[in-house]
């Protein structure tokens, strides 16, 4: 890249450079219309469906399989980065996947992260919320042994 360049540029085979604006370029020049992105849109729509809600709708144990699945996406996205490379025409029309992997840091491990983030927020606050009760409930108990204790 020259001196003063812009972060973005194409390269001589068309596919993008390196740099933070990779998926603003990637937007703009109409690439979120490829079927492939839509639906790694719709995967991350639905894992954070899953997060937010699992709570209220779904069983924890739910919510701790999408934990595990988004971990491990997560540790394998150098080798999907690497595989997406090599096979980029079979699903995108763009060779979109550089070799240090920005692009797909930023569309599939950052989303994957937050929801992550999420996660771990949630369980916490589920944390607290339990122990909160369960010292309620201990302290009942205490009230009640003390209440026998005195009326005998």
């Amino acid at each position: 890249m020259e001196p003063g360049g812009d972060a973005v540029a194409d390269t001589a085979d068309g596919s993008l450079e390196d740099g933070p604006g990779v998926v603003a370029q990637f937007v703009m020049g109409g690439g979120w219309s490829e079927p492939w992105f839509i639906g790694l849109v719709l995967f991350h729509l639905t894992c954070t469906s899953l997060v937010l809600f699992s709570p209220t709708l779904v069983a924890p144990a739910v919510r701790a399989s999408v934990f595990c699945l988004l971990c491990a996406i997560g540790l394998l996205s150098e080798n999907l980065n690497a595989m997406a490379a090599i096979h980029w025409s079979e699903f995108a029309r763009e060779q979109h996947f550089d070799h240090r992997g920005i692009f797909l840091l930023q569309v599939l491990t950052i989303p994957i992260v937050l929801n992550l983030v999420i996660v771990v927020v949630i369980n916490l606050i589920e944390a607290a919320n339990l122990m909160v009760k369960l010292k309620q409930a201990q302290l009942r108990k205490r009230a009640r042994q003390s209440n026998r204790s005195q009326s005998s």
